[in-house]
């Protein structure tokens, strides 16, 4: 199957029994792969191996790759040990050709957009939000979720088609309950569609140069990724960088000796005092559409005379407010070298070495359009 926007994604519908699941819809996350079930509780992943040796592959430029493989059956454990009981994935990256006349040069960009796959439109009016919650609480604890009287379910009827504030019916009203001045709150607030937007966008730029001359072989190669996350105020920022060089040179007929260099970059910049995961799973507790998010001096709201609950915890302030910004930067140095022996035609045995890097600094429906150049490659005759 071809290489797709996202190697990960490229089995899903095109392998027999490979089933992929993305946990997490933040720019930077990974889907998780299964080649041959969930043998155990603990799960497993396949074993990828990129150019012969272990790697992850969501840290591969996909304009890189040539070819992907996977191996599924019993005979992976075999071959590859214990590793590989979960399955294989081959990857292999690209190479020049020494047949060309000329260097070939490819640049290609990217811009597009991903979007969320369920549906948004969440339940924004303030009397139907208060009605439901009500009834689902009383059903299990005996008592209201909210603390909203008959005048007050009342006064949220009037209102409850009202897309927009009407001069008539303020949403806002200033009253004393508990024997002190409140703010009163009559709105249809749209929790989700002021916190997170529906359109998140992408790009990608590509540069390869590749080519060769008797018996040496080049490919190199540099990639920029920008993503966008989903956040209104102020979206999560993805940038990845990725570079790789690869020259083949054979020594004799039967023997090859290469080299291959690769340097990966992330860093994934995104609001919050916790993790995307958490500020996104907070942002809709407590936060009925009855309740606006600012009040009209502009203090925000968190706390109301109606319940007895913080509004989502508090995340739609950290985000409206944008006080702290996170950042994970993560980087890899790889050079493998190899040495390929072929006894006789249509064989081959390799006797690697590898040294790498990894660092971490630290822890914690898409659409597109493009446009691709490139120089001709003239074969030789």
């Amino acid at each position: 199957f071809g290489v797709g926007s996202f190697i990960g994604f490229l089995g899903q519908g095109n392998v027999a029994g490979m089933f992929v699941q993305n946990d997490s819809g933040n720019p930077s996350g990974v889907p998780s792969l299964s080649i041959r079930g969930v043998p155990s509780l603990n799960g497993g992943e396949p074993l990828v191996l990129i150019d012969g040796v272990e790697g992850d592959m969501s840290r591969v430029n996909p304009a890189d790759v040539e070819s992907v493989s996977v191996i599924k059956d019993a005979s992976s454990s075999a071959v590859y040990g214990a590793k590989a009981s979960f399955g294989v994935i081959l990857i292999s990256t690209k190479i020049g050709s020494s047949s060309a006349l000329h260097p070939a040069v490819r640049y290609t960009v990217r811009a597009g957009f991903s979007s969320p796959t369920t549906r948004t439109d969440f339940e924004s009016r303030g009397y139907d939000s208060v009605l439901i919650s009500d009834l689902f609480m009383k059903e299990t604890t005996g008592r209201n979720y909210t603390f909203y009287t008959s005048t007050d379910m009342a006064r949220l009827l009037e209102r409850r088609n009202d897309r927009t504030e009407d001069p008539a019916r303020p949403w806002i009203l200033r009253e004393t309950r508990n024997g002190r001045d409140n703010w009163i709150y009559y709105c249809n607030t749209d929790w989700y569609h002021s916190m997170y937007r529906d359109i998140n966008p992408l790009m990608s730029h590509n540069l390869s140069i590749s080519g060769g001359s008797g018996p040496v072989r080049y490919y190199l190669s540099g990639a920029y990724e920008h993503k966008e996350g989903t956040f209104r105020a102020r979206a999560e920022q993805y940038d990845k960088f990725n570079v790789l060089s690869k020259l083949d040179f054979d020594l004799t007929s039967e023997l090859t000796i290469s080299n291959r260099m690769g340097f990966y970059y992330s860093s994934y910049d995104y609001p919050g005092n916790r993790s995307p995961d958490y500020t996104f799973g907070f942002s809709s507790v407590h936060g009925l559409a009855s309740f606006p998010l600012q009040n009209p001096d502009g203090t925000w709201v968190y706390r109301t005379v109606f319940n007895d609950f913080n509004l989502t915890n508090g995340c739609h302030i950290e985000l409206g407010e944008d006080a702290k910004r996170n950042k994970i930067d993560n980087y890899q140095f790889t050079d493998t070298a190899s040495l390929l022996y072929k006894p006789f035609k249509g064989s081959s045995r390799a006797g690697p070495s590898k040294r790498m890097r990894p660092t971490r600094l630290r822890p914690y429906a898409n659409a597109s359009a493009g446009l691709e150049w490139s120089t001709p490659c003239i074969p030789a005759r």
